[in-house]
């Protein structure tokens, strides 16, 4: 009996993420998710910032990253046939005058300038700032959408089921790992935080992040 190659667990953003690049490699696999109403990955923002953080800094290998990351989600975008990554400047205010010279140091920084669309812009979409700003080539991950797509793409490939996998429910042997009358090579768990859960990695110093969803009004803002 031919075996799969890879069971993946959870199909999160990681899960779906490695799915998708086992496929590419030409690697047969089988993901088992929960489908639960509500995740981490289901409510992940996908916003892609070039220039991150209170220190405003270029993200770390963004050079080496980023165009791998882009090739890769365009390749995605063509099995599915769908539209998933889009590529929008972002707009950064200052919110006093020591981020406005703070900025003004890291643009004689080698590279960082690279993703500077257009520095100083003016207060133009009715955001209060006194300080000016810079607006940045970012871009988005519509992480609903592509979870949805990669989902039925997987269950056309009839490489996806609904289930729930405990550690003991898997016979594993030196070579192979056997769950649900299939034999694999390998079982992969991509539960996110719920990891903390799995008796595989109970010695593991699970530290789960809390995050907020906040949807916002702005009047005059308009949808940009």
């Amino acid at each position: 009996m031919t075996k799969t190659h890879t069971l993946i667990v959870g199909q999160g953003l990681a899960g779906t993420l490695l799915a998708w690049q086992l496929i590419r490699l030409g690697q047969t696999v089988m993901i088992v998710d929960r489908e639960d109403a509500v995740t981490s990955s289901k409510v992940a923002g996908g916003i892609v910032t070039p220039i991150t953080g209170m220190r405003m800094v270029k993200t770390w290998r963004l050079d080496e990253f980023y165009p791998v990351a882009l090739e890769f989600y365009r390749w995605i975008e063509k099995q599915s046939d769908r539209s998933l990554y889009f590529e929008k400047p972002i707009q950064r205010l200052f919110k006093n005058i020591d981020e406005q010279n703070l900025f003004d140091q890291r643009m004689k920084e080698p590279g960082f300038a690279d993703y500077v669309l257009e520095a100083g812009v003016p207060n133009n979409k009715g955001l209060l700032s006194n300080n000016g700003g810079f607006v940045m080539q970012g871009g988005y991950l519509d992480v609903a959408l592509f979870l949805t797509v990669s989902r039925e793409y997987f269950t056309e490939q009839q490489c996806y089921q609904i289930g729930e996998i405990k550690p003991k429910s898997l016979d594993v042997h030196p070579s192979s790992v056997r769950w649900g009358g299939t034999d694999f090579s390998r079982v992969v768990f991509c539960e996110g935080w719920t990891g903390r859960d799995n008796s595989f990695f109970d010695w593991v110093p699970f530290k789960p992040a809390k995050g907020e969803v906040l949807e916002i009004s702005c009047e005059g803002l308009g949808n940009e």
